[in-house]
């Protein structure tokens, strides 16, 4: 728990992003909006504690989606959550936060930090492509009020993952069409995506 307290997030002023444009969803305009991380001075390091309340900033959150041929993998969170506020909902998003010890790589892209957070959470024993596709923003509820979504596909070759934490329950591949019939069960930022699974895969298929 003092290592969480203590952890410093990157996070992005809201300001900066009215800026860029300001949106509700998703966007596949990736570019646009991760031109900021490559501009000095553009995002900040707040601790983790106030980054989660502090509603004047939106700290990075990598979320990679994990697919096997048309079936996506989704999960239950339990109880070990770091996001306590999600504890119980259905998502199909595996990630975390950006922090400080991803500065360096940030110049370039966020893989980095997807890499970190999902070996914490899962190992995927398979071949696979990753792709950077969307992003995501939802004023919705207060966890999202706070936070700023990286959306990554991950290609599997093989449906091969297995879990490393207490934090994932009731996991599995779901299939697509599936998914997007039962979007009231997950959190949002999975309801967003699961609604707009078909372009999501397709780009990250391109």
């Amino acid at each position: 728990m003092q290592r969480r307290v203590q952890e410093k997030v990157v996070a992005l002023p809201v300001a900066v992003l009215k800026e860029l444009g300001y949106f509700q969803g998703l966007s596949f305009n990736v570019v646009k909006y991760l031109s900021v991380i490559r501009e000095p001075g553009r995002l900040t390091l707040l601790r983790r504690r106030v980054a989660e309340v502090d509603t004047c900033y939106k700290h990075l959150v990598v979320y990679g989606i994990l697919t096997y041929q048309d079936a996506v993998f989704a999960y239950r969170r339990g109880r070990q959550t770091s996001e306590t506020r999600l504890e119980g909902r259905l998502s199909v998003g595996v990630g975390g936060h950006v922090s400080s010890s991803d500065l360096c790589s940030l110049h370039r892209n966020c893989e980095g930090a997807l890499l970190r957070e999902m070996a914490e959470e899962i190992s995927i024993e398979s071949e696979y492509r990753l792709r950077c596709v969307a992003v995501v923003n939802d004023d919705s509820d207060p966890v999202g009020k706070v936070h700023f979504g990286i959306v990554y596909v991950a290609l599997l070759a093989r449906p091969w993952v297995h879990v490393r934490e207490g934090s994932l329950e009731e996991m599995g591949f779901v299939s697509a069409r599936d998914l997007a019939r039962h979007t009231e069960r997950f959190e949002s930022w999975s309801q967003i995506c699961a609604r707009e699974i078909g372009q999501i895969l397709s780009r990250a298929r391109e």
